[in-house]
């Protein structure tokens, strides 16, 4: 399988996993208590793929996809980087269109 279908195959679970109307989805961040700062990399991943067993995916699958999978410093940067307000609809909308 190429890195080009690999990536792909990760995309969709990893979006699938985390999209809140996913089946059977249980909001892990309600049942836990808040972080005290970003959860580790590894951690993550250790968590996506047991999320990922139980949903049923192959350890085969899970193997072949996200072996490799591993931060990149400047998207961490960017993320990080980012604005914490959403000025919202209105406000964006007002910025952007002149009368």
């Amino acid at each position: 399988m190429g890195r080009t279908s690999r990536a792909t195959i990760l995309l969709v679970a990893a979006l699938f996993l985390c999209s809140p109307g996913a089946p059977g989805r249980t909001d892990l961040r309600a049942q836990s208590a808040p972080a005290e700062g970003p959860q580790p990399f590894g951690d993550w991943l250790a968590a996506l793929m047991v999320e990922a067993r139980y949903r049923g995916f192959s350890d085969a699958l899970l193997n072949e996809t996200v072996a490799e999978v591993h931060p990149l410093d400047r998207v961490l940067d960017n993320d990080r980087a980012q604005a914490e307000l959403n000025p919202g609809f209105r406000r964006y909308l007002s910025t952007r269109l002149t009368r």
